[in-house]
């Protein structure tokens, strides 16, 4: 239980992070690839690790009734952290550039997509304000491939 100061952190982490990743992407170089790799590891698990403790912390706080947000709440948190870290673990440069776009798709079509519609819906209402859907959800799935674009034209 992180509070509401380090969600404004983490969102300054991902903005630079992400920043950062996107220029090295205009670069060739499998080194400059894996930099950009690490600086969108670092702010997705930032971003997402701050998010899935908030989630956390309504399923704490909801776990002694009844209530729907109790399950969803921890649903939500293991959901984040799976993205993140299947995200993380498909930018290694070891697998191969096939798979880990077969991978990316489902991941971000299959895996992610559903949890922002889930968001956008407002099937939780009440505690909508912890994950707003935003256009800015789209900069992980576009940085993602570009980054992953960038180990090919290295070759």
């Amino acid at each position: 239980m992180i509070g509401t100061h380090f969600m404004a952190t983490a969102k300054w982490i991902v903005g630079i992070t992400f920043l950062v990743a996107f220029v090295l992407t205009f670069w060739r170089g499998r080194q400059v690839a894996q930099t950009a790799a690490a600086m969108f590891c670092v702010g997705t698990l930032a971003q997402l690790g701050a998010l899935a403790d908030r989630y956390f912390e309504i399923w704490v706080i909801n776990s002694g009734s009844n209530d729907v947000a109790a399950v969803l709440g921890l649903f939500v948190a293991v959901w984040c952290v799976c993205y993140a870290l299947g995200a993380a673990a498909l930018l290694w440069p070891a697998i191969p550039q096939r798979k880990a776009v077969i991978f990316g798709y489902w991941l971000h079509l299959v895996f992610l997509l559903p949890l922002l519609i889930f968001f956008m819906v407002g099937i939780m209402e009440h505690v909508y304000r912890f994950f707003p859907f935003e256009i800015g959800w789209l900069v992980y799935p576009l940085l993602w491939f570009r980054i992953r674009e960038a180990y090919v034209r290295e070759a």
